[in-house]
């Protein structure tokens, strides 16, 4: 992979995924209040203050040997990763953030939220672009009470 972003495009059963031009001008109005950064998620949760909510999806570690999606940098995305984010998560929480993460239903991760509330789902995937669907186990980590 050379790194970049590896998102599909295409037709869904309502049509091209394209937002209406109502739906853009509605987003550039909220983004005009907006301050962007481009930086990492440590830098950018440093920058988050007491009563701020962050959400934090990072990629989720392969469910098993034969599957390999933690190629969304050029570094890839292991454990050592995800204890980093780990770490923002537990930062986040000491200064007074409410904060939420999903991550994928395994002991590992699971072990890395201890005392965190966290809470069991059921998801659908989709996989590749034959539209093929399968159930997995993931976990949304809150530090307070949905």
């Amino acid at each position: 992979m050379a790194g970049k972003f590896k998102v599909p495009f295409g037709p869904s059963p309502s049509g091209l995924a394209i937002p209406s031009k109502q739906r853009l001008l509605a987003a550039s109005a909220a983004l005009r209040r907006a301050i962007l950064h481009a930086a990492s998620f440590e830098i950018t949760c440093e920058l988050a203050r007491k009563g701020d909510f962050v959400y934090l999806d990072p990629p989720y570690p392969p469910l098993g040997s034969s599957a390999n999606f933690t190629h969304y940098t050029s570094d890839r995305f292991g454990p050592r990763d995800q204890e980093r984010v780990a770490t923002a998560f537990k930062s986040l929480d000491r200064k007074g953030c409410l904060v939420m993460l999903s991550n994928s239903d395994q002991r590992q991760i699971r072990a890395l939220y201890r005392g965190y509330r966290i809470t069991s789902l059921e998801v659908t995937r989709w996989l590749g672009s034959n539209g093929k669907r399968f159930q997995v186990d993931e976990i949304v980590v809150t530090n307070y009470r949905p």
